[in-house]
């Protein structure tokens, strides 16, 4: 099903892009439901365009302004339509397979449907078959100091691109609780490390290059890369982003997975989680957001 449904999403996405096209040059005064067909074809394309401009850490499951804007431009396309006194249907069908088409998009089970079960707190999920860049185990190069770990896609998503950015603003949160971050991916070592700026010199970068340590904590997802980014390199699998959280003796005190390929994780609530979990007096309470971040759902 997961292939299934990545196929459908690889056909989709270039078939609104070419409906929408040709609805905007089908625009004209005397048939205004091409302005709705436009619309309702467009709104998840250029909302994707958008995405890759701002890399925002998360974004809400169900994309709501999007599903606003697509429904709003089929009954601009059917209401177009029926005011016309001599009406072609062409926009109606063009907005109807755009909006059927979204459902399909939005609420096609997968994502975090499609996981194996992954471990639960308390479980001891160190060591892990990862290693740094220069063959040191990751599990011996926390030195017995507690972990966030971010497993991500790569630099070609990028929600990914967001999450590395939040948590390199929550470094100094980790330092003051003796806490290292560790970003795990597929990709080169090299290009994680092309992320992050000179303030993040302390965090530990591992490449899960055949995806086990993913395949052991039930976070891979089979087939889950679109066809347009293995054009370029990519795997067909992957990993469903998330957050997990080890203490010093590398047991899980949370493994929180994305909803959807949208909805990530916020790194609050692990942070607080740590801080309980050390029970340090007034260093154990809550964390406070870093001054530029952006840990909103």
């Amino acid at each position: 099903m997961e292939r299934l449904r990545t196929l459908f999403v690889s056909l989709y996405l270039p078939l609104v892009t070419a409906l929408g096209t040709m609805a905007l040059v089908q625009v004209a005064p005397a048939q205004p439901g091409w302005y709705g067909a436009a619309l309702a074809c467009l709104a998840l394309p250029v909302w994707l365009v958008l995405l890759r401009l701002r890399h925002p850490p998360r974004e809400r499951a169900h994309l709501p302004v999007v599903t606003l804007l697509v429904w709003i431009g089929a009954c601009l396309a059917l209401w177009g339509t029926l005011l016309d006194d001599n009406p072609a249907w062409q926009p109606v069908v063009c907005a109807a397979l755009a909006a059927g088409g979204y459902l399909v998009f939005l609420l096609w089970p997968g994502s975090r449907h499609a996981l194996a079960q992954v471990p639960q707190p308390g479980s001891a999920v160190l060591p892990l078959p990862l290693a740094l860049a220069d063959g040191t185990p990751v599990a011996q190069a926390l030195e017995d100091r507690a972990a966030l770990w971010l497993f991500f896609r790569g630099n070609w998503s990028p929600l990914c691109k967001g999450q590395v950015a939040e948590l390199v603003r929550w470094q100094p949160a980790l330092a003051a609780r003796r806490a290292r971050l560790v970003l795990v991916s597929q990709q080169p070592a090299a290009r994680t490390r092309a992320l992050l700026g000179p303030e993040a010199a302390d965090v530990l970068i591992c490449q899960d290059r055949e995806l086990a340590a993913a395949r052991r904590l039930g976070l891979l997802r089979r087939g889950a890369v679109p066809l347009w980014w293995r054009l370029f390199g990519h795997g067909a699998d992957t990993v469903q982003p998330a957050l997990m959280l080890t203490d010093a003796e590398g047991d899980l005190l949370r493994l929180a997975v994305s909803e959807n390929d949208y909805a990530r994780p916020a790194p609050a609530a692990l942070l607080n989680l740590l801080g309980r979990n050390e029970n340090s007096g007034a260093e154990g309470g809550r964390v406070a957001p870093p001054a530029h971040g952006t840990d909103g759902a």
